[in-house]
């Protein structure tokens, strides 16, 4: 049984820049754009009354910005993945588009390879991300100022485990991980476990 293919709508303002794109997906056997428009306004529409399973945005529009498309699609449309492909890498508008709940970032001047391999792993429910987007929310999460300890152990509290269950699983004694969320406590500048793991999620480093 052949599986179905994945329907797309892309929008972008350039015509010329859509044509290319769409000429890439639909060279794929399990892509199909059934949609191509280049305001949000045409995006909305489609989306309300077309069968998508996926959006492939840009970033910045004449009517509109990354966030808003995101925040427009998604509501409504909820079930709608949404992928930026963006000829933008700066680090606030990558992170407020994600913020806004893309599903996926891509950069245009990456190899069209991992394009592909973006849109198909968002549809599958992950959420992958380009190398810029990476730094860019490592930048901002603050998670260079964490060492690879001090995120394991907020991952672990954000979990619900105890400082002793905390102490078990790491193979460490319970005076040292107290010693830790001290100093988790003091980078995320915060005073208990609760505010720890609000902070962690504000910042993405858990969820």
């Amino acid at each position: 049984m052949v599986a179905p293919r994945l329907r797309l709508m892309v929008l972008d303002e350039h015509f010329v820049v859509r044509v290319g794109i769409i000429a890439q997906l639909e060279s794929e056997p399990d892509l199909e754009v059934v949609a191509s428009v280049g305001t949000l306004e045409d995006a909305r529409d489609q989306a309300s009354r077309g069968t998508l399973d996926l959006a492939v945005v840009e970033s910045r529009l004449p009517d509109a910005s990354g966030p808003e498309i995101v925040r427009t699609l998604r509501e409504v449309r909820p079930g709608l993945k949404v992928v930026v492909l963006s000829a933008h890498a700066g680090e606030e508008e990558i992170c407020r588009t994600l913020e806004a709940g893309a599903n996926g970032y891509v950069l245009k001047s990456d190899p069209w390879m991992e394009v592909i391999a973006t849109i198909r792993a968002a549809a599958s429910g992950q959420r992958p991300l380009c190398r810029a987007a990476q730094a860019a929310i490592s930048v901002r999460s603050g998670r260079i100022g964490l060492t690879p300890r001090l995120e394991e152990l907020l991952v672990l509290l954000s979990e619900g485990m105890s400082n002793k269950q905390i102490a078990e699983r790491l193979g460490l004694s319970l005076a040292t991980i107290k010693e830790h969320n001290t100093r988790l406590f003091t980078r995320l500048r915060v005073e208990n476990r609760t505010q720890a793991i609000a902070e962690g999620r504000r910042r993405g480093i858990v969820r």
